[in-house]
């Protein structure tokens, strides 16, 4: 095992125990000094995005928060089941505030407080767990390796299933209600996990796929009738066994799906997964008498070929 490796991942940890006691100990003095417990989750957020951005600079993971739309396409694609989905509950809670069969808690003031709080859990959460954490479990278990990529990911979806048991603490979240939670959030881990390697490492694309997942819950709560996002986890406990148990099966299920052999593979290597250019190939060169062996000597170079598929 690579000692660097092991001590890039402790060091890692280390910062996301730390950034994450800071976040606490804010939320319970900004809750002292403000009367309005979203503002208080707003700013107390804050404090755990500039712990993020503290953390990616000590480790000199810099590139891991810089923005590009390269690998939206793919990740999308990835996500399309999730994508349908939201779709049809954003068609069906529209549907219950038209015809008023809902009990609405949203205002101008909530929801722009809610929007900005997504996109802060989504930042920091990710920027900790994909950007950090699932590269650290990647660089130690290895990253050109088949096996490297599964047990980053699963141990990754793991981690962040554990972490969500910290709900329990809140006196007005149910242990059971927690414990549900986090099971469900291992397997959607991974998911996430798939889905950053799918977009090619894209951050930015995990960002706005948790924020809008947050989102799709916190407007689906405040419509029916829960307000706040305590109470919208403290209801898990409510579900019943054969409910967690469906969303699990399914969630493990598609978590399956994304990390199928031919998909890792074009993670292990991502020049499989780039666009072919068949005017770069030197026809008239005997020292390469095919593209794959062409593109397998040149994988270093500035152009990056894909051979043809076994037919």
């Amino acid at each position: 095992m690579d000692k660097k490796a092991l001590k890039n991942l402790g060091f890692t940890l280390l910062l996301f125990i730390i950034s994450f006691a800071a976040y606490q100990v804010s939320g319970l003095l900004f809750g002292k000094v403000l009367s309005d417990a979203s503002l208080t989750m707003v700013f107390s957020q804050l404090v755990f995005a500039v712990c993020a951005v503290i953390s990616v600079l000590l480790l000199k993971k810099s590139k891991v928060l810089r923005f590009t739309f390269n690998g939206f396409k793919e990740g999308i694609g990835a996500a399309m089941f999730f994508v349908v989905v939201y779709i049809f509950a954003l068609l069906a809670l529209s549907l219950k505030l038209l015809t008023g069969d809902a009990t609405a808690h949203l205002s101008i003031h909530r929801v722009l407080l809610g929007v900005i709080q997504m996109l802060l859990i989504g930042f920091c959460e990710e920027t900790f767990f994909r950007g950090l954490i699932q590269n650290a479990f990647h660089d130690l278990f290895g990253e050109k390796t088949l096996g490297g990529v599964y047990k980053a990911i699963c141990t990754t979806g793991v981690a962040f299933g554990a972490f969500h048991l910290i709900n329990a603490l809140n006196p007005e979240i149910g242990f059971k209600s927690a414990l549900v939670q986090a099971v469900m959030a291992i397997p959607l881990g991974m998911i996430i996990c798939t889905f950053y390697y799918r977009s090619r490492k894209n951050l930015w694309f995990c960002i706005l796929f948790h924020a809008l997942m947050d989102g799709i819950a916190f407007l689906t709560q405040n419509v029916m009738g829960n307000e706040g996002i305590t109470s919208a986890i403290d209801s898990y406990g409510s579900q019943s066994v054969w409910q967690t148990a469906y969303v699990l099966v399914l969630y493990t299920a598609l978590a399956c799906f994304l990390m199928r052999k031919k998909k890792i593979n074009e993670i292990i290597n991502p020049q499989l997964n780039l666009p072919y250019y068949p005017q770069q190939y030197p026809q008239q060169n005997n020292q390469y008498p095919n593209q794959t062996q062409y593109h397998q000597q040149n994988q270093q170079s500035e152009y990056y070929y894909r051979p043809p598929e076994n037919k």
